[in-house]
């Protein structure tokens, strides 16, 4: 849990003594407004979570966001290159063959990466009226995905 951001404001109400009197603001409070960002891995429990928040006085839950971890975005990421090499290994193996020729070494390859995937949000809610139990929340699917481009040197076999 951390604090994403801490806002005071000063709630002013308006009077007026009699009409046609000038207009003053009378100080009434301040409006506090304090934004926390929770972090967890156990998606099971995010529902769990915002009840609990619910519960401790929170009025608002403006995005519930899911992403990956950097550890799991650097492991998905590495073992997609992985496979792309291999892949087009396999396949240029496979288009040789029937032409007498091999692999014989690599004259460049260039890694084609997209942009690690953005968050998914789970639909905003408002807590104005929150009864009975958690609030379903749904997580969908991200795709991480790379592309290899190989250019093979290629000999007789």
């Amino acid at each position: 849990i951390s604090t994403a951001q801490f806002n005071i404001v000063p709630v002013y109400e308006r009077q007026q003594e009699r009409p046609g009197a000038p207009v003053t603001q009378v100080l009434q409070g301040y409006r506090v407004s304090n934004l926390l960002n929770v972090s967890t891995s156990q998606l099971g429990k995010v529902a769990q979570v915002v009840d609990s928040a619910v519960a401790a006085g929170a009025n608002r839950v403006d995005r519930i966001q899911f992403g990956l971890s950097s550890e799991l975005q650097e492991r998905g990421r590495r073992q997609l290159i992985e496979l792309a090499v291999n892949d087009a290994k396999e396949k240029a193996t496979l288009a040789l063959e029937p032409l007498q020729y091999q692999i014989v070494g690599v004259k460049n390859m260039s890694l084609a990466e997209r942009p690690q995937p953005g968050p998914l949000f789970a639909e905003s809610m408002r807590m104005d009226a929150a009864v009975g139990s958690a609030p379903p929340v749904f997580a969908g699917e991200k795709a991480v995905t790379t592309s290899v481009n190989v250019t093979f040197l290629i000999g007789p076999r």
